[in-house]
């Protein structure tokens, strides 16, 4: 069990959490990988939106996991802690009929159910990129209601639709199989635009413009900052061949465990950085 944080003085939330026996070598070496979207993709997706003004919208999936139904064909058994036992004192089980967090293979069960949702709207994905769908999105009277594009980040979903009778049709299909929220909106550009937040970037169009911007937050390297020491910025350009070329005993000494924690903290920050900022 992983408990959270107290919602009140008398209730406090928690969920169960699988520990998968080890199997085989990996994930992906059992046929279990469960792919993401590119940052390629992801511009793609915006740039098309943009130059056809389309409508825009996030949602986040709740508990996606443990609505992914398992394949019939595999067993899954799953033995509760000690503390949680039968009447008799006997080992409790569990025989799960859908995904759970801690499952080597949940989220590409999650990935399964969510493909095979937006398929009966008309939206297709291929292998290049199985996390991004797109196509002509049908009614019931299998009339054309728009086209449209889906991006999913495990349990984040990037929405942009031709038409508003289109967007809802696909809100409404996954809400069927999934507990769905709507966290943000940007609007076409006749209709003010607006502003959302995707896997930590922020997205947003002005009013009467089509076009789509990418940032991060203003302060979102601070963090990197204060762990460097760094109070000022500089206009002097770094000489990194200078320090690449350093032989002296210091530079040979090797990192510290904390300071290549650090490091690599540091370094994730700045790729990330520089997928949205390409300056």
């Amino acid at each position: 069990f992983r408990s959270c944080a107290k919602k009140s003085p008398v209730k406090v939330r928690t969920r169960i959490v699988a520990k998968d026996i080890k199997r085989g070598t990996t994930a992906r070496a059992m046929g279990y990988s469960s792919p993401t979207p590119s940052v390629e993709g992801l511009f793609l997706l915006l740039s098309l939106s943009a130059s056809r003004d389309f409508r825009v919208k996030t949602l986040d999936i709740s508990h996606a996991f443990m609505h992914s139904p398992l394949p019939s064909s595999e067993t899954i058994l799953l033995r509760l802690p000690l503390s949680v036992s039968l009447v008799d004192g006997s080992v409790a089980y569990l025989h799960l009929d859908r995904a759970l967090n801690g499952l080597r293979d949940a989220s590409l069960r999650w990935l399964n159910l969510l493909s095979e949702t937006v398929k009966s709207q008309g939206l297709w994905s291929d292998e290049l990129e199985p996390c991004i769908y797109q196509g002509e999105i049908f009614g019931e009277d299998s009339q054309v209601l728009g086209v449209g594009m889906l991006m999913v980040y495990v349990d984040d979903i990037l929405l942009c639709t031709s038409t508003e009778q289109a967007e809802r049709s696909v809100i409404s299909a996954i809400s069927a199989v999934v507990p769905t929220k709507v966290t943000g909106q940007i609007l076409p550009s006749d209709e003010g635009g607006g502003k959302v937040s995707f896997i930590g970037r922020h997205l947003y169009r002005r009013p009467q413009e089509k076009a789509i911007f990418v940032a991060v937050d203003p302060e979102y390297l601070n963090p990197t900052f204060n762990e460097f020491g760094i109070t000022q910025g500089s206009s002097a350009v770094p000489n990194i061949a200078g320090l690449l070329e350093k032989k002296d005993a210091s530079s040979k000494t090797p990192l510290s465990s904390e300071a290549y924690s650090r490091f690599r903290r540091g370094l994730g920050r700045l790729i990330w950085l520089a997928q949205s900022r390409a300056d």
